[in-house]
């Protein structure tokens, strides 16, 4: 796994107390996006908790960690996608301090070696996590992605509805409802430089 050898891509795991069965009670799992403003964004793009060790306030721990790292700290925020229905990731983002950014929107994914034309209004972002490397649609200036990747990925808002009929005609697929959920890091530098 590539991503698991990147110096910027960050894994943390939490261990269960001593003498219990499992050998893992959750993971996490973050990098860092560069934005327009040369700044970057933390992205939580993972957050796991074995069924067995839930409401103990692991997932809120590991979320707390992330938030903590150096990475993060050179991020003017961090950010999460969580899918609207995943209540118990909701309750454990929002106890570290995260809260709901922009609107609810429509995940969409397209399993191809070529972009559509429908990609044009998008900025598009390479990134490399521990289940997919591909590249990530977002608002923004348009610039030609160095390669492009099987795999591409946009969050399209539910209004208007036009945005999600133009990326079903282009051959994306619907994933699930989602919705963005920041955390401003507070005393950071924000600095040009890399993370």
């Amino acid at each position: 796994m590539r991503a698991l050898k990147n110096p910027h891509q960050v894994t943390l795991i939490a261990r269960p107390p001593q003498g219990q069965t499992s050998q893992i009670a959750g993971f996490i799992s973050c990098f860092p996006v560069r934005l327009p403003q040369k700044s970057w964004r933390w992205q939580i793009d993972l957050l796991a908790v074995h069924p067995g060790y839930r409401r103990k306030g692991i997932g809120q721990q590991l979320i707390e960690a992330a938030v903590q790292t150096d990475h993060a700290h050179k991020a003017a925020f961090c950010q999460a996608l969580i899918e609207v229905g995943n209540h118990a990731s909701q309750r454990a983002f929002a106890a570290a301090g995260f809260c709901p950014a922009g609107p609810v929107g429509q995940l969409m994914m397209l399993t191809s070696d070529q972009l559509p034309s429908f990609c044009r209004g998008f900025r598009p972002l390479l990134v490399e996590t521990l289940t997919y490397q591909g590249l990530w649609l977002e608002t923004g200036r348009w610039r030609e992605p160095p390669i492009i990747p099987a795999i591409i990925s946009a969050l399209i808002p539910f209004e208007p509805k036009s945005g999600i009929e133009e990326a079903q005609a282009a051959g994306f697929n619907s994933v699930g409802s989602y919705q963005n959920w920041q955390f401003v890091v507070q005393n950071q530098p924000n600095t040009p430089s890399s993370p």
